[in-house]
């Protein structure tokens, strides 16, 4: 490991750890965005391990990622959004698992699926006039999934410009 390597990889214990410490303290909010992060810095550190390693780096990845699940179905307080988070939610968390098997392809059209979601639930949102602390969570995922997608385009295609993902 090198001493990158073992900078991501304290960064990413830090981040777990704040992010089960916020959990415990039913600090639903602040957790959801720890472990969102976290997940993000294991889908780097993945793609580093082999073997054994790596089905642990994956395994865990699902634990943390099943957490923000519920977390996001807990601070939904529009039941009807549900299974339409947990469809945007699941497409991240694909999309950064294919991202750390080097498919980047699919970690794009994944990303770009996400983003879609989560845009219409917003754009539900604000034709009905509603401006939560629960819509912010969902852009903050939407922000994510776009962020993600530019860095994964860049990672396919160093070498040519493209035009942002942008809407």
């Amino acid at each position: 490991m090198t001493d990158a390597d073992g900078s991501l990889y304290t960064k990413t214990t830090v981040q777990i750890r704040k992010a089960v410490e916020a959990d415990s303290q039913n600090r639903s909010e602040h957790a959801l965005t720890c472990y969102n992060e976290a997940l993000k810095l294991i889908a780097q550190l993945i793609k580093d391990y082999h073997g054994q390693q790596r089905i642990a780096m994956e395994t865990k990845f699902c634990e943390y990622a099943s957490r923000t699940s519920a977390l996001i179905s807990q601070l939904s307080t529009k039941p009807k959004y549900r299974a339409h988070l947990d469809t945007a939610h699941t497409t991240l968390i694909e999309a950064r698992l294919a991202f750390s098997r080097g498919d980047t392809g699919a970690a794009l059209d994944l990303y770009v699926c996400g983003i879609d979601v989560y845009q219409n639930i917003l754009l539900q949102e604000k034709a009905a006039g509603s401006s939560t602390s629960w819509c912010r969570e969902v852009h903050k995922f939407a922000t994510v999934c776009l962020i993600e997608a530019e860095r994964t385009k860049a990672k396919a295609a160093p070498t040519t410009h493209s035009p942002s993902l942008s809407p």
